[in-house]
């Protein structure tokens, strides 16, 4: 026989557990999403000088062989971002496409989670 405070005990934990069940079921579709987007080519964003008076394509798929650049690879999917820059400087481009300011590095590559 259970005493009232110790079925609440088992009642409170198994409700804690099956928390804990349902945030590991919703980190594994927030995973799912980011397998889901482009493909993640680097890490580190590249820092290049770039001038005002080009327009530059930049890569949002993560399939071109020339980094940042985009080279068609893309197929029939997600075409590049083309922009031109305000003012001549070194530049921080993403290559881990998950930037929520493209093309430009917001150290979105810290959130990313390894595969597993």
């Amino acid at each position: 026989m259970l005493w009232p405070w110790q079925r609440w005990r088992n009642s409170r934990q198994q409700a804690l557990e099956a928390r804990l069940k349902s945030a590991v079921v919703q980190l594994t579709k927030a995973e799912l999403v980011i397998a889901k987007g482009p493909l993640v080519a680097c890490i580190w964003p590249d820092v290049i000088a770039l001038s005002p008076s080009q327009r530059y394509a930049w890569c949002r798929c993560g399939l071109s062989a020339n980094g940042v650049w985009c080279d068609g690879s893309h197929g029939s999917g997600e075409g590049p971002l083309l922009f031109s820059p305000k003012r001549a400087q070194h530049y921080w481009l993403c290559t881990c496409k998950q930037t929520r300011t493209p093309p430009y590095c917001d150290a979105s590559h810290h959130r990313l989670v390894p595969p597993s």
